[in-house]
């Protein structure tokens, strides 16, 4: 299992084209990729509660990684959440 402490920085923050990404890549993965909140934990591979988090650019977010691909979705969530340019 892998956690790490993330900052959004793409401009828009977690806006809905950015959680699309984030939650496209999620469901590709065979792991568990979850976002640790006050509440609980919410998966990533649900757009609606991507979207609920509500996340402007500068904020940050803890993602867990539990299964086989962990590593290389820990790797691509980072990149799609801190990647500052526009596609």
């Amino acid at each position: 299992m892998l956690k790490k402490t993330l900052i959004i920085r793409p401009a828009e923050g977690l806006s809905p084209r950015v959680a699309a990404r984030v939650v496209r890549h999620a469901q590709s993965c065979a792991c568990r990729l979850e976002c640790v909140t006050p509440s609980g934990q919410i998966s990533m591979k649900s757009l609606m509660a991507v979207l609920s988090l509500g996340l402007g650019c500068g904020n940050a977010i803890t993602i867990v990684a539990d299964g086989e691909d962990e590593a290389a979705a820990m790797d691509a969530m980072e990149a799609l959440l801190t990647d500052e340019g526009e596609e």
